[in-house]
């Protein structure tokens, strides 16, 4: 989706009136899910979403009706970063969840 939002049509992209929040925040969730799917990769998921985030939009010069800026690119990977390191740091804070392994067994009585 962000995708298509960074390369497809204007009209197509959803509009607030606050592009530089609506990339952030499109970032920001995009940064929370990967740092979900890729717990035990922090470094290596923040360089490609950073690396991502400036392709995408430098493949804006490619796209007709479109334009590449520093500053849009420097949003979205701050938008990124911020997701994900708010995910590491809320698991790192929450208790760990017990393994089932690491549970008494109750049936056998001990």
């Amino acid at each position: 989706m962000i995708g298509f939002a960074t390369l497809g049509p204007l009209h197509y992209r959803p509009h607030t009136g606050r592009p530089d929040l609506e990339r952030f925040g499109a970032f920001f969730l995009a940064g929370v899910c990967f740092a979900i799917g890729f717990a035990k990769s922090p470094y290596r998921t923040a360089v490609a979403m950073v690396f991502a985030a400036i392709m995408l939009e430098a493949a804006q010069v490619l796209a007709p009706g479109r334009d590449a800026h520093w500053h849009d690119a420097v949003v979205k990977s701050l938008g990124a970063l911020s997701g994900l390191s708010a995910t590491y740091a809320m698991r790192r804070a929450l208790p760990p969840k017990p393994h089932p392994n690491d549970l008494p067994d109750v049936l056998s009585g001990d």
